[in-house]
């Protein structure tokens, strides 16, 4: 949720914008508009999401990276 929090971790995490602000907006019109029928059906809406890269995000390990780091726990 884009959390200020991350930025503050090192590295720094990458996160996902839910853009509340639309999102809240979203929820007080559905609920409008539940309330104003006699009615009501419920109904999906896709919202934006944005991917905040942060320092957290790198390439995949290679097989013998990961092997490496398994073995060694």
């Amino acid at each position: 949720d884009k959390t200020f929090l991350a930025e503050y971790f090192t590295p720094s995490l990458t996160t996902i914008d839910i853009h509340t602000d639309q999102l809240g907006r979203l929820a007080v019109d559905c609920l409008h508009k539940l309330s104003s029928t006699s009615e009501p059906k419920g109904e999906e809406h896709l919202m934006p999401l944005q991917l905040v890269i942060g320092e957290s995000t790198g390439p995949a390990p290679s097989n013998r990276e990961r092997t490496r780091f398994i073995s060694q726990r």
